[in-house]
């Protein structure tokens, strides 16, 4: 995350959601750039098309 421009990652657990956003703030360097959302792997709503040059799945994809 130091390198990216913006980084936006999901998941469906809030509860790791909740964790991210508690380090993420805690930390002002990323929370500018950092979105978080609580959503499945499958649910591309919200982040613009075009947008990213990479996407990376996590190993164990829904």
């Amino acid at each position: 995350m130091p390198h990216c421009e913006t980084y936006c990652a999901t998941d469906f657990s809030s509860q790791a959601i909740d964790l991210l956003r508690g380090q993420m703030a805690a930390d002002a360097a990323l929370a500018g750039r950092v979105e978080l959302h609580c959503r499945t792997a499958d649910d591309f709503a919200g982040p613009p098309v075009g947008h990213f040059d990479t996407v990376v799945l996590n190993p164990v994809v829904q």
